[in-house]
């Protein structure tokens, strides 16, 4: 029985998004994505053909939409690669309002108005800090 049944957890489905992970298409189609896109390196100095074979790692990073697909399809619990960092808030929204990927007027202006409350804005205990322009 895993932990969360026992304290008496309800049953979670899991939504699982991949297609963040391209290596394996660099490293089968890279002369001819080379051709077609414009690939770029984090250091500046070394060309993708300098480094193509070398790879590691390749990621692309997967915006709102399939997290908001597999919230639809009822995952109570998302767990996903590189996305972008304003797609969490923005698919929980587009998913909870029903708001289209391209209704970026609504997406925007919520994180706009949110902004200071998702990065740390809700403090609550902000009457015990210390006033900065008071201290020597």
């Amino acid at each position: 029985m895993t932990r969360s049944k026992s304290a008496g957890s309800r049953s979670l489905r899991i939504g699982i998004v991949t297609g963040d992970d391209i290596l394996q298409l660099l490293q089968s189609d890279f002369d001819d994505l080379r051709r077609k896109q414009k690939l770029l390196t984090f250091d500046g100095q070394n060309s993708p053909d300098d480094i193509g074979t070398r790879l590691l790692t390749a990621n692309v990073y997967l915006g709102a939409e399939p997290v908001v697909h597999a919230s639809n399809e009822g995952a109570d619990i998302v767990i996903t690669g590189r996305v972008a960092d304003p797609s969490l808030t923005a698919a929980a929204c587009m998913h909870h309002f029903g708001w289209a990927g391209d209704d970026h007027d609504q997406v925007a202006g919520h994180l706009i108005e949110c902004g200071t409350q998702i990065t740390g804005g809700i403090l609550t205990d902000w009457p015990d800090i210390p006033d900065p322009a008071a201290q020597n």
